[in-house]
């Protein structure tokens, strides 16, 4: 299946695996939708995009925001979801259930909610492509392992109830992005060294290595309900 005069929306696309996204398949000829809270970042990232993009700001963290996005962008053919926060580690017994509970607000029922609003506009021979994670899990990642196994879930139950429309997931493993924004540049080159080091692919992921898994979820018409792990082996 080509993408060329396809529309496809990508909810958190203005850096990082989204702004990849909307690059390729804006590249493959599909008509772009980025959306995101930030406007000078969206400015920014439409100027880095080929072809038309349309742009809107949207609070993945306030349904009526969203629901506003998608009586505004009509009828489309994809969606693709990135939203998330820097990444944050800590123990379970000592997490702040604040942060908590944020980092579900943005990732995980901000996926939800865009799904949930989205769905009706989008054509019966469309998709919805989620992001969850890979890689293994260690100490300090209960609360992202949690939001992942929900969004596994979730992609898997929307994709028998939304039939015929598609819906699948992308578990990246350790990717080169604004996420890892939390660490000092020292920190993060020592986690990418050391993640090089133990990786089959000997390095760690780039966005773009990550969109080209989208791209084929997007493109192929008999793949539903299945979860794309690239992850340089990690799992």
């Amino acid at each position: 299946m080509s993408l060329r005069d396809q529309k496809v929306v990508i909810v958190g696309g203005t850096s990082g695996i989204g702004l990849a996204v909307a690059k390729a398949a804006s590249a493959e000829g599909a008509s772009i939708v980025v959306a995101s809270r930030n406007q000078e970042r969206l400015t920014q990232a439409s100027s880095m995009i080929e072809n038309r993009v349309e742009t809107y700001q949207v609070d993945v963290t306030d349904e009526k925001s969203i629901q506003l996005l998608f009586d505004q962008v009509g009828e489309f053919n994809h969606l693709v979801t990135t939203p998330g926060n820097p990444v944050a580690f800590d123990l379970f017994l000592n997490a702040d259930l604040s942060v908590v509970n944020h980092q579900f607000a943005v990732k995980f029922w901000g996926q939800y909610l865009c799904a949930k609003y989205g769905a009706r506009n989008i054509k019966a021979d469309g998709s919805i492509t989620f992001m969850s994670g890979g890689g293994r899990w260690n100490k300090g990642n209960s609360t992202l392992a949690s939001i992942n196994g929900a969004i596994d879930a979730l992609s898997q139950i929307l994709a028998v109830e939304l039939a015929p429309i598609r819906v699948n997931v992308v578990r990246p493993g350790l990717v080169k992005t604004d996420l890892w924004s939390n660490f000092s540049e020292e920190e993060r080159l020592q986690m990418y060294e050391t993640a090089s080091d133990n990786l089959l692919v000997g390095r760690v992921g780039t966005p773009e290595d990550i969109a080209e898994s989208y791209l084929y979820l997007l493109k192929n018409t008999f793949t539903t309900g299945t979860a794309v792990i690239v992850d340089g082996g990690a799992s």
